[in-house]
């Protein structure tokens, strides 16, 4: 079991080292304004709220897209974070370079992809037409965690699994509360 956690570290570090090799200035504020959004999953609230403000039927949907946020919240920092307690990339390699806050939690699982994910799959199930955005979205805030030097990818692997499954605990599959594609549902 050693063995095996020794090379996974190995190649976890090894493709830390790869994402942070494409950094570039032009990107760094970018990949901040994408860490910034996923900061509590507040953007998933803000845009369920938006969804909610023209579709009323949704209230429901956005309840459990903040009972799904909230347990997400629970299980990676309050439960996981402490448990395994591994340290941030920037504790371990000196020269790495942290752009923006350099927080004092433990590294694993990555909150933010939690959330991200969380939000993301709550959100699709609210409105069918958000899917692709969403997951990009998410998959942008889990990336630029690493990219900024906060994360292994691990962490943010970990992490986007952890928020779907306990959203999907959560929020299931709530077709009947979905806002039904129109070119899918005959409107």
């Amino acid at each position: 079991m050693e063995g095996l956690l020794a090379v996974l570290s190995e190649k976890d570090e090894l493709l830390r080292g790869w994402i942070t090799s494409w950094r570039h200035p032009s990107l760094h504020n970018f990949a901040l304004l994408i860490t910034h959004l996923g900061e509590w999953g507040l953007i998933w609230l803000v845009i369920g709220a938006l969804l909610l403000s023209f579709h009323s039927k949704l209230a429901s949907g956005l309840w459990r897209m903040i009972l799904a946020l909230c347990l997400t919240a629970f299980v990676s920092n309050v439960f996981l974070k402490p448990a395994v307690a591994r340290p941030r990339p920037f504790t371990v390699i000196e020269e790495l370079e942290v752009i923006g806050h350099r927080p004092e939690t433990f590294s694993f699982p990555s909150g933010h992809a939690s959330s991200a994910f969380a939000g993301a799959y709550a959100l699709t199930q609210l409105s069918r037409r958000t899917r692709w955005s969403s997951f990009a979205l998410a998959s942008l805030i889990a990336l630029s965690r690493v990219y900024i030097g906060v994360h292994y990818p691990l962490d943010v692997i970990f992490g986007s699994l952890i928020g779907l499954g306990c959203s999907h605990f959560v929020v299931g599959t709530t077709h009947s509360l979905c806002l039904q594609d129109p070119k899918k549902s005959g409107a």
